[in-house]
């Protein structure tokens, strides 16, 4: 069972954050190469977003915080959640693990694996 996110699993280091932000920048900077400016980017990526509605293998819901995910067209970047029933699923969920986070993260019944 996935833990509500704690401050460190959220926030872990410096560096931790800071290759969040720039992966999140890439991939949105990649999802504008070549296009006009009008054009709406096919996918973006946001980052300390909570994703509402996800299941576990027994089917009950939960809410996670990945530290990147890639969703299909634009959204608000200023949304504090996405939510799947809603936005439909992310393109692709990415976790950052650091010395901070890994064990946590990874962990299949605790934490977001």
């Amino acid at each position: 069972m996935a833990p509500n996110d704690t401050e460190e699993s959220v926030l872990g280091s410096d560096l931790h954050q800071a290759t969040i932000t720039n992966l999140r920048l890439g991939i949105n900077e990649a999802a504008r190469a070549g296009l006009v400016s009008s054009q709406p980017a096919p996918w973006q990526a946001l980052s300390q977003t909570a994703l509402i509605g996800c299941r576990r293998p027994e089917g009950s819901l939960f809410r996670i915080y990945p530290d990147l995910f890639v969703h299909r067209g634009p959204l608000d970047p200023q949304r504090g959640s996405t939510v799947i029933a809603t936005d439909g699923p992310p393109l692709l969920i990415l976790e950052v693990l650091s010395e901070e986070t890994y064990e946590v993260d990874g962990d299949l019944d605790r934490g977001k694996g």
